[in-house]
């Protein structure tokens, strides 16, 4: 029970972003697409910069985020491949993304600094940055590829700022570079909009549906892969590692198997409004996946501290 009402507590500041959201899209005529550009194209590539400018990078930097990459896009070519079978038209994109991105940023990172404290930070942010790799290369490119060919979505991938981002981050970090700091402050300004803009554009979707929107079959294997699917996959690496392999520590496994059961990433959203791939059923399947949430995320912590 406490840690329910701590998770509800922590989770509360969020909800009402998604509420302001909603109200701003119901009443102000906000337009999420706007709002998306907002984040994928400025302040993702703020927060992915500053997040490889100050980490400290070492030989096995790259191992976490490359197994969360790895993990991420085995799950969204499965459930792609298997949307042929279910959806003729672009749910099948929706499907992919939303069965294998999860909502590690702007709700997975405080909730492990609450349960974890401090420590956790650095493993969360490669996490971040692994689960970035992802959206913005074969999860940008699945939805660019909905709409157009080959050619023309990998174009489209080359131009997202983000790629850069990463790539500047890790060179000026490698080579002890430093930033202006007006660009650093900047930076800064756009990461404390990025919590508040990422829920608030769910909001915005919520927003627009209507009773066509809901799709109990999208949702529910949405959820599966990504609660049940995600959280065996994570359960089953961290017991490898833990009796074989010996290459991580306890820590990174708690803030691992958090961030592998949080609901479906609110970029679902975000790239589903910039392709215009039915933005308001993504809008549904992220907020029920959040509620669902509430309820799963401390019944695993509860079993984790029983089995442990």
């Amino acid at each position: 029970m406490a840690i329910f009402l701590s998770l509800l507590t922590k989770l509360a500041p969020l909800y009402i972003l998604l509420f302001l959201g909603f109200l701003a899209g119901k009443y102000h005529a906000v337009q999420k697409e706007s709002i998306a550009k907002m984040l994928v194209y400025f302040l993702l590539p703020a927060v992915v910069y500053l997040g490889v400018y100050k980490a400290e990078i070492k030989n096995t930097f790259f191992l976490l985020p490359l197994v969360f990459y790895i993990i991420v896009c085995s799950i969204a070519l499965m459930a792609f491949f298997i949307g042929k079978f279910l959806w003729k038209d672009s749910t099948r994109t929706l499907f992919a993304y939303a069965s294998a991105a999860g909502n590690i940023g702007y709700l997975g990172l405080p909730l492990c600094l609450m349960l974890f404290g401090e420590q956790a930070l650095p493993i969360a942010a490669t996490l971040i940055l692994g689960l970035s790799l992802f959206e913005s290369t074969l999860g940008y490119y699945l939805f660019a590829r909905s709409k157009s060919d080959f050619k023309s979505a990998l174009l489209k991938l080359l131009k997202l700022p983000v790629l850069y981002a990463f790539i500047i981050g890790v060179i000026v970090n490698k080579f002890a570079l430093s930033s202006p700091q007006a660009l650093i402050e900047v930076f800064n300004l756009l990461k404390g909009g990025y919590s508040a803009f990422g829920m608030m554009i769910i909001g915005l979707g919520l927003a627009g549906i209507s009773q066509k929107d809901f799709d109990g079959k999208f949702i529910l294997l949405s959820m599966l892969n990504k609660f049940g699917l995600w959280f065996l996959i994570a359960y089953s690496l961290i017991w490898l590692d833990q009796n074989y392999l010996h290459l991580f520590n306890e820590i990174t496994y708690k803030v691992f198997l958090v961030e592998s059961i949080v609901p479906i990433a609110g970029n679902t959203v975000s790239y589903a409004s910039i392709f215009k791939t039915k933005p308001a059923k993504a809008s549904i399947a992220v907020l029920l996946s959040t509620l669902v949430a509430l309820i799963f995320i401390p019944l695993i912590l509860i079993f984790m501290d029983m089995a442990s």
